[in-house]
């Protein structure tokens, strides 16, 4: 209340004061030194409540910047989604000339090249023992990949040449991987049984670490994608029968 008195007791008097000077612009003695004096105390009070003004904007303009920086009602705040570190596709057995990269009590891993007449679709399959069924890894996800490029002339002589450091840019690789004038599958698989995690590597023979391009694989996800396959396909290859594994 003080404040608003003050407020307009100081908007009251400029107007006023403006009257005087403007009905004699040659004479603004003729206020008096009554009419001076209350200028001055009307001066200081206006300064006051200007400070006073100041101040309560201040402290309005900070708490309504607080409050919206703490405010996250309505906001979606972002989630880092962990997404599958596979894409599988159900197939059936993948017959035909076949090598073996890894296997263990509940999976196995198996590649396929074109064959020696170039009339198979090569691809990279999985095989569930506990479900006895096929799957084909169609992506690996670049999330958590090492993404190696192919040998300088220095580390040694390559017939072809490849560069994965681009795949950082999507999501998903393709799988099989491609060189400049050929197929690139793993070359060794790995299991870390404390992280449930299969490791595949590609060009790990060269043993170079800038060479060596590897993808993860969770074995829950593989877990996950078996147990949602509903449609029972054919596993006779599992125990060798169409598939021939190359030895």
């Amino acid at each position: 209340m003080l404040l608003g008195l003050d407020i307009d007791m100081a908007i009251a008097y400029k107007l006023d004061l403006s009257a005087c000077f403007l009905a004699d612009k040659n004479k603004p003695q003729c206020c008096g030194r009554v009419h001076v004096g209350a200028h001055e105390e009307y001066m200081k009070k206006a300064a006051i409540a200007f400070v006073f003004v100041l101040l309560a904007g201040c402290s309005a303009g900070t708490q309504t910047t607080n409050q919206a920086s703490s405010d996250t009602r309505g906001v979606v705040l972002p989630q880092q989604a962990a997404r599958p570190t596979v894409v599988l596709s159900p197939v059936y057995d993948p017959v035909g000339r076949c090598r073996t990269i890894y296997e263990d009590s509940d999976y196995m891993f198996v590649a396929r090249d074109y064959g020696p007449k170039g009339t198979q679709i090569p691809g990279l399959f999985v095989f569930s023992h506990k479900m006895k069924k096929w799957m084909e890894i169609k992506e690996l996800s670049t999330e958590e990949a090492k993404l190696g490029r192919s040998p300088t002339l220095e580390e040694g002589r390559c017939s072809v040449g490849w560069d994965y450091s681009g795949l950082r840019n999507t999501d998903y690789a393709k799988i099989p991987l491609m060189t400049s004038g050929s197929l690139n599958f793993p070359d060794k698989i790995c299991y870390a049984a404390d992280s449930a995690t299969y490791f595949l590597q590609f060009n790990s023979s060269w043993n170079i670490d800038a060479v060596l391009t590897q993808f993860i694989v969770k074995k829950g996800d593989l877990d996950k994608a078996f147990g949602k396959q509903e449609t029972s396909l054919p596993h006779q290859g599992a125990e060798g029968g169409a598939v021939n594994r190359a030895p």
